[in-house]
Parts: C-alpha cells; structure tokens; sequence
C-alpha cells in the first residue's frame, strides 16, 4: 500500500512539473508573438512615413518613371 502512495505521489509531482514546464513554453512563445507583432507595426509606421515624405515631395526612393533611382 505505502508503494503505491509514493507512485502517486511520484506521478502527482511529475505532472506538476510537466504543467509547470509546459506554462513556461507557452509564456514564452506568446512573449515571441507579440514580439512580432510589435516588430510589424513599427515597420508599418516606417513605411508609412516613407510613403508619406514620397507624398510631400521629400526624398524620393523612384526616379520618374517608378523605377528604383540607382543614382542617389
């Protein structure tokens, strides 16, 4: 009887140690996805302000034609 208390308790121990194991992992790729997102919309902001500064007659990445200006 006193072993297959302490193969439950054993097993019991093992569990938590694979939840605790598991909320880790799961803590950690949702710290990478919003990561990813954050690295997103801070390459949208700047492409936006790209587009916007193209809009306002700034400095321009095309020449005339739409073509990449290679000369700059």
């Amino acid at each position: 009887m006193e072993a297959a208390f302490s193969a439950i308790a054993k097993a019991s121990l093992q569990s938590q140690v694979s939840y605790a194991v598991a909320a880790k992992a799961l803590d950690s790729a949702r710290q990478q996805g919003d990561a990813a997102v954050a690295l997103l919309a801070a390459a949208g902001k700047v492409q936006e302000a790209a587009l916007e500064s193209g809009r306002e007659g700034g400095p321009s990445i095309s020449d005339d034609r739409g073509g990449l200006d290679v000369t700059a």
